[in-house]
């Protein structure tokens, strides 16, 4: 997975770290932090896993799990409900714009 960025050890845990900082330890799409419910899949988040883009390897930010597997879907043309959507198109925007 972290092959086109090439985070191990202690980049990927520095990197981690100050995206989880600047995210206030929430998901960057569903806004949901550890504990608390992903509007998109209704799980509580176990955890945020770092988003990359798989077609340039540049990292996004940080995602629960169920918004970074969506995400992915979203990418492919899979469509969810609207507001859903509106929010992973807004993140994939921003996170273009100006990266993590």
């Amino acid at each position: 997975m972290f092959e086109k960025h090439g985070l191990r050890g202690k980049a990927y845990q520095e990197v981690y770290s100050r995206l989880f900082d600047l995210q206030q330890g929430k998901c960057a799409v569903c806004g949901a932090g550890i504990g608390e419910r992903c509007i998109g899949h209704w799980y509580k988040v176990k955890r945020l896993v770092l988003d990359h883009s798989h077609e340039t390897g540049e990292l996004r930010g940080l995602l629960c799990q169920g918004c970074n597997t969506h995400v992915g879907e979203y990418e492919h043309g899979k469509r969810f409900r609207p507001e859903y959507n509106a929010r992973i198109a807004d993140y994939l925007s921003r996170s273009a714009q100006k990266g993590p």
